[in-house]
């Protein structure tokens, strides 16, 4: 559960923070465990897809604001 709470708050401060991500790929989280996460937050994806090396989701926040995820 811990590492899920510290995934959800890189992604969502590697978006505010606007840096190309740096970790290799062999050190990611599945696909699926970052829909999870975005689905524990409350986001809607509407899609995710890999840019500038991060995991980006474009999609809705729990509050259907439009948002753009790193």
């Amino acid at each position: 559960m811990a590492t899920n709470a510290l995934l959800a708050a890189t992604l969502a401060s590697a978006a505010w923070a606007g840096a190309d991500c740096v970790a290799p790929m062999a050190d990611w989280q599945p696909r699926a465990m970052v829909e999870t996460i975005a689905a524990a937050q409350g986001w809607r994806i509407g899609r995710l897809h890999v840019d500038d090396g991060c995991y980006e989701i474009d999609g809705w926040d729990s509050e259907g604001r439009e948002v753009e995820i790193t």
